[in-house]
């Protein structure tokens, strides 16, 4: 199917814009090599990289408003990130900004165990909270009861480099930063909430968002809803074939293709990289090329763990999408099973604004999938608890009949 006319437009801009991802290059190869060499060590395994995240030592709330349906609160907290990795973010993204919407009385352990939560990821260009609070947040709380956290992305808003234009990463390490320090955000987010007693939990995000916290699903050792709407199973085709290639600094990243070849030979030290070091080979490739090698090897979904529960996974994907290859989309089908499908009309800029109806049923229908897959979860334990319990009690019979003394016989 065409791109949808409103994405074709978006192109034609985005070839004039002087604003381009990546204008200053790849990146640090130290830098490369620090986050990688973290994925090798943790990122295989949910509950290792839970065990490796810094909690902040207190989350802040600064701000609260009361609206007609809810209480909205802002808050901060520093990066799991900036204290593992000093220096690897910038001074302003080292701090984690959100927003909770809440429903009236949250304050109370009654209203808290019965308001499930989700933690919503910012697309591209998404800066502040405005956009998800309105469109998703509040009526999300209105129609189902479900309350929202809002975080806000490292280099977006509040946490916005100043040197940077936009949403335009000046190096492609940022891109890899970013999401490596949103996934421990969301593991701070979604301890914060069990610790408060919210729950059940889920993420979502459109766009940028929807890959950022499928990664961050990966990455909880517990079950949650998931709903990436608008997204792909890697990075590498949104830049590289879909409409943000215009969008890219292309003659500069082939300029500085010596950088490339750093990064390429860093990742030659770990095993899972190396087959991808040895296949491209610096003198037979050019930037597009190395790009799509690097994002495919460091954001390809398949390359982490599964979800916990991909049943309570469903994929919203807009079929005339400028943005997004399809089967880029469709991939995540194969490497996560069991999760659902569901498709909207129209292109990548006109599902946000013309299907944000859909993404919150989206959300509903996820978290009843959840539930339904905790309450069998119970009933199992249950069920394996009585069955234990059944057979400490045939052992018991069965070792006070064998210790009976014998009866005596009449004579």
């Amino acid at each position: 199917m065409s791109h949808h006319p409103a994405d074709n437009v978006l192109r034609m801009l985005l070839r004039f814009s002087d604003a381009k991802f990546f204008k200053r290059g790849w990146g640090a190869r130290q830098d490369a090599e620090k986050l990688w060499a973290m994925r090798e060590a943790v990122m295989g395994c949910p509950v290792k990289f839970a065990q490796a995240v810094p909690q902040p030592s207190e989350i802040v709330f600064v701000q609260e408003r009361i609206t007609r349906s809810g209480v909205v609160r802002q808050g901060y907290f520093k990066s799991p990130l900036a204290t593992l990795m000093p220096g690897l973010l910038p001074e302003p993204s080292e701090v984690a900004w959100f927003q909770l919407v809440l429903p009236h009385g949250a304050d109370s352990p009654e209203v808290r165990a019965k308001t499930p939560m989700v933690v919503q990821l910012a697309g591209t260009g998404d800066h502040g909270f405005w956009r998800r609070r309105t469109f998703i947040a509040s009526p999300l709380l209105k129609e189902t009861g479900i309350g929202s956290i809002i975080l806000e992305n490292p280099y977006y808003g509040l946490r916005k480099p100043k040197e940077q234009q936009g949403s335009r990463l000046n190096y492609l390490v940022d891109l890899f930063n970013m999401g490596v320090a949103l996934a421990m955000e969301c593991n701070v987010l979604l301890r914060w909430c069990e610790h408060n007693n919210f729950g059940p939990l889920g993420l979502t995000g459109l766009s940028l968002g929807g890959h950022m916290s499928s990664l961050a699903a990966c990455m909880w050792p517990k079950p949650v809803a998931l709903i990436p709407c608008l997204s792909a199973s890697t990075a590498a085709g949104v830049f590289t074939k879909g409409i943000l290639k215009d969008s890219v600094a292309w003659e500069n990243l082939n300029t500085k293709l010596p950088e490339a070849r750093d990064v390429l030979e860093s990742l030659s030290q770990f095993d899972q990289f190396r087959k991808l070091t040895q296949s491209c080979e610096p003198h037979d490739r050019d930037a597009t090329a190395t790009l799509y090698a690097l994002l495919e090897a460091s954001t390809y979904l398949g390359g982490f763990p599964k979800p916990a529960c991909p049943e309570a996974c469903i994929v919203v994907c807009a079929k005339a999408d400028g943005y997004i290859p399809r089967p880029d989309a469709e991939q995540l089908a194969t490497i996560w099973p069991g999760c659902e499908f569901r498709y909207v009309d129209g292109g990548h800029i006109s599902s946000f604004v013309l299907h944000q109806a859909a993404f919150r049923k989206a959300i509903k229908d996820a978290f009843g999938h959840l539930k339904a897959h905790l309450a069998a979860e119970d009933r199992a334990k249950q069920l394996k608890q009585k069955e234990r319990q059944e057979q400490e009690e045939q052992v018991q019979e069965l070792h006070v009949t064998t210790s009976e003394p014998p009866r005596a016989v009449a004579a």
